[in-house]
């Protein structure tokens, strides 16, 4: 880009010489030759001069928008695209009130109603208040049903039956009596399958991956064996390390292995513990003399610990 030595002004060029040299609008706006205007239907016969501070006239036109649809503004010298670097004073675009006047607001078209003859649709009122609360998922489609964006037709609240159980005696083989009782204590009435399962692959020492739903006993199904095998080592300072990904997990984890241990009758040979980020200092130091003493003691195994996150 050229501009002119005398006013430092920016060059122009001729519509009919494009190639030719530089002219200065402002010391010979003479020799400037432009391209007859085309005004569009919102050009009110107005123009402006430019907010950026070159001093060129502008305005807008119907005819000259970006891809996004915002109007561009138009040189009146040549009637293309002002294309201006002068300082700028003012950082707003160029929204005109020629502009403005021409402008449209978007109307906001209500999504189609649902198609669906009142005659087969479900009466919701059937539907429990209390499943509709507790279910957020049941909730939206209820209201959306009652806002004719969907149409519940039927509705069906289905419970699956409650697996069979193994008796908790099936064990015998692989568990002690105390932890036979404590099981039954700690309120089991049975074993699912794969507690059954996990407990068996544990104590044989194989790698074992549970996966279940939450809730359905995961945490006695890796607990029970690994206390098994606690109980019976002769040796103090046998432990197992749990890995947790969260702090609030592991001091809910803490709690059922805790009450699991009592229920057993292990509180004098197996204790269990939580360290994780959550905690002060001194917590961790006293959890650290405790268990020196009992292994020097010899009065029993040291428990299971916890950590928040994986080591790397």
């Amino acid at each position: 880009m050229k501009f002119c030595l005398n006013c430092d002004t920016k060059l122009s060029q001729n519509f009919e010489d494009v190639g030719g040299p530089g002219i200065c609008p402002k010391c010979n706006p003479e020799k400037i030759i432009t391209k007859k205007l085309t005004y569009g239907i919102n050009y009110s016969g107005r123009t402006k001069p430019c907010s950026k501070g070159c001093g060129y006239e502008i305005y807008w036109d119907e005819e000259f928008k970006s891809d996004s649809g915002k109007f561009i503004p138009i040189d009146t010298r040549t009637a293309e695209s002002h294309q201006c670097n002068g300082p700028a004073e003012s950082g707003e675009p160029y929204y005109p009130d020629v502009v403005k006047k021409y402008t449209k607001k978007k109307e906001i078209v209500p999504e189609p109603k649902i198609p669906i003859p009142a005659d087969i649709l479900f009466d919701i009122s059937k539907i429990p208040k209390s499943l509709i609360d507790d279910d957020w998922i049941i909730h939206e489609i209820v209201q959306g049903h009652k806002e004719e964006s969907l149409g519940i037709i039927h509705y069906e609240n289905m419970i699956s039956p409650e697996p069979e159980k193994i008796p908790i005696s099936s064990l015998k083989d692989i568990l002690s009596e105390n932890i036979l009782n404590g099981i039954e204590k700690y309120g089991f009435l049975g074993l699912l399958p794969f507690q059954e399962e996990a407990i068996r692959s544990i104590l044989k020492g194989d790698n074992s991956i549970i996966s279940a739903p939450t809730g359905s006993g995961k945490t006695e199904a890796f607990s029970i064996p690994i206390l098994q095998k606690i109980s019976k080592e002769a040796k103090p300072g046998v432990f197992a390390l749990f890995v947790y990904p969260l702090n609030a997990l592991i001091d809910d984890q803490v709690s059922k292995i805790s009450q699991l241990i009592e229920k057993c009758g292990l509180k004098n040979k197996i204790d269990v513990y939580s360290i994780h980020g959550g905690q002060s200092s001194e917590y961790k130091d006293m959890i650290i003399s405790d268990i020196n003493i009992r292994i020097e003691d010899e009065s029993g195994n040291l428990g299971i610990l916890n950590a928040a996150t994986p080591p790397k």
